[in-house]
């Protein structure tokens, strides 16, 4: 639903020159930052394609377009704003700056009149700044090691961040274009693989679900069927077992089933113990599942102002020792029902405006928040958000119709 406060002021021309502008100059100063071992550099560089996006409309003095997604926005501003000043004793001022970093980014961008991100001139500019990300990953960036398993992480602080980047290929998928659709897909498989992320995995399968829910049929359900009697079968063979993926896959399950009840009776765990017996790869899963628990007990525990306005932004890597892995129960566990309740309508809405062919690219992020954190991978949110607003579906049919105009 549209609140016409006023009518939308947007740029004349749908370019995207500050946009690719900013981000690129992003992505050079977090690398400096990595090389460097500066991490001052990637907030620095957030913070320089900001810069870039507001002086590239500054002559239209910010003519923000009023609808439900930007309110929203804003709104998340203010709870934000509320729950770190509850909050000063646990709250993180840097995690406030971010988080309010990143919902500008969506309000300037809605400033700016942008064709899909998957329009050919465009897509190249921003894939090339990916392609670089994941050049640096593969040639000098690092490793994670859990017992024997070696996980690429890249130039980010973690494999799964790594894996979000690899994913952000799916929003330049364009229709028409088979071999470079291929091209991509393949390439954001090999990079989930090297990531060996699981939760980057279900989100693909999740989105291609999504993507052909109308096209499932009783005899693609019979297929289905078959298929996954051919991947029993698979399974059953040993070169197939011993394969790392479906060590991992197998290990998590068999550590989760068999030692469940020790977080339903919140007993407390010996992380040593379950490493020798299932291996260092199985531990992921089942130390989720116990951050989690641990995560939602203190909530529930604590007095009703909690409740409301949460520990405050940025309170869950000092109470927990660690970030939830759930970008969902993080919002609400650091802004409570407010400020968490109102993150979630604002993606919501994000998502609802969004065309219906290319909602599937965001299915896969919203299942890997399940299980990871993602707000604070700067470089991912930054193109997740240039998507929400370049394939609103009134910018997105404008475009379309434009293009076959052109072609007649």
């Amino acid at each position: 639903m549209e609140i016409a406060l006023r009518p939308a002021i947007t740029v004349p021309c749908s370019k995207w020159a500050f946009p690719v502008a900013g981000y690129l100059s992003y992505v050079v100063l977090f690398l400096a930052g990595f090389f460097s071992g500066q991490p001052v550099f990637n907030i620095g560089g957030f913070a320089l394609m900001l810069l870039i996006l507001t002086v590239g409309n500054s002559r239209l003095f910010f003519a923000v377009e009023w609808n439900a997604a930007t309110l929203l926005a804003f709104l998340s501003m203010l709870a934000a704003v509320l729950s770190y000043a509850m909050n000063l004793t646990t709250g993180s001022g840097v995690y406030l700056v971010k988080y309010l970093m990143l919902l500008y980014l969506y309000v300037i961008l809605s400033t700016y009149a942008l064709s899909p991100m998957n329009s050919n001139a465009t897509g190249r500019w921003l894939v090339l700044g990916i392609y670089i990300l994941l050049a640096a990953s593969l040639l000098v960036g690092g490793s994670s090691h859990s017992g024997d398993v070696s996980r690429v992480s890249g130039v980010f602080a973690n494999p799964n961040n790594l894996a979000l980047i690899g994913l952000s290929l799916l929003f330049f998928l364009s229709p028409g274009k088979p071999a470079w659709n291929i091209a991509q897909i393949a390439l954001v498989l090999a990079v989930l693989v090297i990531a060996s992320t699981t939760g980057a995995v279900v989100g693909v399968v999740a989105a291609l679900l999504y993507k052909y829910k109308s096209r499932i049929s009783p005899q693609m359900v019979v297929g289905g069927l078959a298929l996954l009697l051919v991947l029993a079968v698979l399974l059953g063979l040993p070169s197939v077992r011993a394969s790392h993926l479906v060590q991992k896959f197998e290990g998590q399950f068999r550590l989760i089933y068999e030692n469940l009840d020790r977080l339903k009776l919140g007993r407390s765990i010996d992380y040593g113990n379950l490493r020798e017996a299932y291996g260092a790869e199985s531990l992921s899963g089942y130390w989720r599942l116990a951050h989690w628990t641990k995560a939602a007990s203190m909530f529930l525990s604590a007095q009703f102002p909690v409740w409301f306005f949460g520990f405050g932004i940025g309170a869950s890597k000092e109470l927990l020792g660690n970030l939830p892995h759930n970008e969902y129960l993080r919002l609400v566990f650091e802004q409570g029902i407010l400020g968490g309740g109102i993150a979630f309508l604002f993606f919501l809405e994000c998502f609802r405006r969004v065309e219906p062919e290319m909602k599937y690219n965001f299915v896969a992020v919203f299942v890997f928040a399940l299980t990871e954190n993602i707000i604070d991978n700067m470089l991912f949110m930054s193109l997740l958000l240039m998507g929400f607003v370049s394939f609103r579906s009134v910018a997105f049919r404008r475009f379309r119709e434009k293009e076959a105009f052109l072609r007649s």
